[in-house]
C-alpha cells in the first residue's frame, strides 16, 4: 500500500509519497517531482494536475492510503477545479472598468489554476485580466516584462486597478538608482520589472521582495534556456507559488521556444531535461547531430501546451472592423539595381564609401534590405588588417578576430560610412501615399522602418513637408500620447521593433517602410491600432521593391515561418532573377517549377 501525506513546499500545496521500493513506478505517475536526497516524491495538489494524478496513483498503485493532511490538500484541489466548472467569481469582487466576455473567462482561468499560461492575441487585454487578478488575490506581484512595457504597465495599474496598489517600477536609466531601490526589504504591493534589469539584479529581488505570484509579461521573450533573462525569469519563479506567463505569440514555428517558457509555469509539465525534451520533439539530422531538420511528435506538445494555457483568437471575441492588407510595389532605379546585383553576388564588394562584406548569409540580407530601403551601410573596416601580421596563426588558432579586444593591431571597430542613393522609389511612394491619406484630417498614419537611417529619412521629409508628426523611442506610452490625442498630429513613425505594449488606435492607415527579418515584430507591430476600441477600418499598406528579397519576406509572413530560417534556405532563390514569379506561386527552391529541378536530377 502507498502511504501519501500532504503538506506545503514552500507556499505550495503538495501531496508527498516516500520512494521506498516503489521507486520505478512513482515515475509512472503524471508530474512527478522526485527528490532522491530526502527519498521522497512530491506531486502538485492543485489543478491541473491534481485530477491527473490521482488517476495514475490509483492506476499504478491500486491501493492508496492518504493522510488527513493529504485529503485536506486534495479537498481544496478539486474545490477549486468545480469552482472553476462554476464560472464563480466573488461576488463582492468589483471591476474598475468593465471587462469583456474573454477576459472575464481568462481572471477566472488564472484564479483557479495557479500556474497557467494566457495566450491572448494582440489587442485583446491581457494586461487589464493580470492587474484584476492581482486585485482579486491581493497578494504582492512581481511583473516581468519588456523594459518598454514597464511605464505601460505603470499607466495600465492606474487605469485598471481597483485598489490603491503600492508600485515599484524599476524604470530608472541609471543602474545607481534602480540599485537604491532594491537596498533592502522592498514595501510595494506590485513591482515592475525589465527583463534585461531582472538578469542584472534578481538575486536582490529575490531576497528583498516577499511576492507570492509572479507574471512574466511577453513570457516569449524569455524562451532562450541560454539567455541571462530566461535563467533570471526561472530563478525567480521559484519563489511564488502563482505563476502566470503572458503571450500572444509563445511559439513561431520552433517547438524548442517553448520548453523555458513551459518551465518557467512548473517544471513538472514537462518533467525532462532540455537536451531530452530535444531528442522528445525535434528530428536531427543524421549527419550532423547539432543540425535540427524536422520536429516530431507535436501531438503530444500540443496537448500538454494545451491542458495548462488558455487562448484566444481576436476574431474569436471581437467584433473588429475590417482591415485590409495591401502590397504596395516599386521599382528600383537603375543605380540601386546594380548595387543590388553587386551585392547577391559571392565577393566582397568595394565602393567608395567603404566595403560591403560578404562574411555571413544574414550581412547579405541585410544589406539587401537596406538597399531596398534607399541606403546602405557601409564598412570602413580594413579586411586586410591581418595581412602579414606576424600574430595571423595564433589568432586563427585561438578565435581572435580584427577590431575586437584581444586584436594586437586595432581593437576598435571604425565607425561605418551611410551611402543613401540619389533616387528613393520607397521614400517617393510613402510621400504618395500621405498625400493621399492625410487630405482628410480625421485619418491617422503609423509609418514602421527597420532601420535608423530609414527613420532618419522619414523624419527630414516629413519636416520638410511640413507633416507633424511623432516618433516612438524609448517611452513608447509617453511618446505615442501627441499622436493619440492630437488632431494635428496625424502621422507616427518607428522601429518595427519598438511596436509593443502600447495602443495606437487613433490610426486608421499603416505604413510598412521596410518590414523586419522578425516574424514576432510583425506581429505585434500589426495590431498596435487593431484593438480593443478600434471603430474604424484600418488599411495596412507593404511597401516592396519588385524582384527582391522583400518578396520572400512577405512570404514568410504570410506563411507564419521563421523568416530568417526562410531567407538562409532559400539563398538562391534571392539571387536568382526568377524569383518574382516564383514566390507568388510558392515554388520552392529544387522544387518543381523551379528552373534548376532538371540539374538537381541530372546530378
Amino acid at each position: 500500500m502507498l502511504k501519501v501525506s500532504g503538506g506545503h513546499l514552500g507556499r505550495v500545496p503538495v501531496l508527498v509519497c516516500p520512494l521506498g521500493t516503489d521507486g520505478p513506478k512513482i515515475n509512472r505517475v503524471s508530474y512527478a517531482a522526485i527528490n532522491q536526497q530526502k527519498g521522497v516524491c512530491y506531486f502538485p495538489a492543485y489543478p491541473p494536475f491534481l485530477a491527473p494524478i490521482l488517476e495514475d496513483l490509483k492506476k499504478v498503485f491500486g491501493d492508496v492510503e492518504f493522510s488527513d493532511k493529504a485529503k485536506e490538500r486534495i479537498a481544496e484541489g478539486e474545490k477549486m477545479a468545480e469552482l472553476q466548472k462554476q464560472k464563480f467569481l466573488d461576488p463582492a469582487f468589483k471591476f474598475k472598468t468593465l471587462p469583456f466576455a474573454h477576459q472575464i473567462d481568462s481572471l477566472l482561468y488564472a484564479i483557479y489554476n495557479p500556474r497557467c499560461g494566457l495566450l491572448l492575441d494582440c489587442g485583446l487585454g491581457k494586461t487589464k485580466v493580470a492587474i484584476d487578478l492581482v486585485n482579486y488575490l491581493k497578494i504582492k506581484t512581481l511583473v516581468l516584462c519588456p523594459p518598454s512595457l514597464v511605464n505601460n504597465w505603470v499607466e495600465e495599474i492606474k487605469t485598471h486597478s481597483s485598489l490603491p496598489l503600492k508600485i515599484l517600477a524599476l524604470n530608472d536609466k541609471s543602474a545607481k538608482l534602480k540599485k537604491g531601490k532594491l537596498a533592502g526589504p522592498i514595501d510595494a504591493d506590485i513591482m515592475l520589472v525589465g527583463y534585461e534589469t531582472a538578469a542584472l539584479y534578481y538575486e536582490e529581488i529575490f531576497k528583498n521582495f516577499d511576492y507570492e505570484m509572479i507574471v512574466a509579461d511577453e513570457i516569449h521573450k524569455a524562451k532562450n534556456p541560454k539567455s541571462k533573462r530566461t535563467k533570471a525569469a526561472l530563478a525567480l519563479s521559484q519563489k511564488a507559488h502563482r505563476r502566470i506567463g503572458m503571450s500572444g505569440t509563445m511559439v513561431l514555428g520552433k517547438p524548442t521556444d517553448l520548453y523555458s517558457q513551459l518551465k518557467f509555469l512548473s517544471p513538472q509539465i514537462l518533467n525532462q531535461d532540455y537536451y531530452s525534451f530535444c531528442m522528445s520533439y525535434v528530428v536531427y539530422s543524421p549527419y550532423n547531430k547539432h543540425i535540427p531538420v524536422g520536429v516530431k511528435q507535436l501531438d503530444v506538445l500540443n496537448a500538454k501546451v494545451k491542458k495548462h494555457t488558455l487562448r484566444y483568437k481576436k476574431e474569436d471575441c471581437l467584433d473588429l472592423p475590417v482591415r485590409h492588407v495591401i502590397d504596395k510595389v516599386v521599382d528600383l532605379s537603375p543605380e540601386q539595381w546594380a548595387m543590388y546585383k553587386d551585392i547577391v553576388s559571392d565577393k566582397d564588394l568595394y565602393i567608395d564609401e567603404g566595403v560591403i562584406s560578404k562574411e555571413f548569409k544574414m550581412v547579405t540580407f541585410a544589406k539587401l534590405g537596406q538597399l531596398t530601403g534607399g541606403f546602405l551601410y557601409v564598412s570602413t573596416k580594413n579586411l586586410k588588417l591581418c595581412h602579414g601580421c606576424h600574430n595571423v596563426v595564433n589568432c586563427v588558432d585561438n578565435g581572435i578576430k580584427p577590431y575586437t579586444k584581444m586584436c594586437s593591431v586595432e581593437q576598435i571597430s571604425p565607425p561605418s560610412n551611410v551611402r543613401r542613393f540619389k533616387v528613393n522609389p520607397k521614400l517617393d511612394l510613402t510621400m504618395e501615399l500621405l498625400d493621399e491619406i492625410l487630405v482628410d484630417p480625421e485619418n491617422k498614419v503609423i509609418i514602421w522602418a527597420q532601420a535608423l537611417e530609414e527613420l532618419k529619412m522619414l523624419e527630414e521629409t516629413l519636416t520638410a513637408a511640413k507633416i507633424s508628426y511623432v516618433r516612438v523611442a524609448d517611452d513608447p506610452v509617453n511618446d505615442i500620447r501627441p499622436f493619440n490625442e492630437d488632431p494635428s498630429v496625424q502621422v507616427m513613425i518607428s522601429n518595427i521593433s519598438k511596436g509593443v505594449g502600447f495602443t495606437a488606435n487613433a490610426a486608421n492607415y499603416t505604413i510598412y517602410y521596410s518590414l523586419s527579418y522578425s516574424l514576432e515584430a510583425w506581429q505585434q507591430s500589426v495590431d498596435r491600432n487593431y484593438r480593443i476600441g478600434q471603430k474604424r477600418p484600418v488599411t495596412v499598406y507593404r511597401l516592396l521593391a519588385r524582384g527582391t528579397v522583400d518578396h520572400r519576406v512577405v512570404e514568410a509572413i504570410d506563411s507564419k515561418v521563421d523568416i530568417v530560417e526562410a531567407l538562409l534556405n532559400n539563398v538562391d532563390c534571392i539571387k536568382c532573377d526568377q524569383m518574382l514569379v516564383c514566390a507568388p506561386k510558392n515554388i520552392q527552391m529544387w522544387g518543381k517549377g523551379c528552373r534548376y529541378e532538371r540539374k538537381k536530377n541530372i546530378r
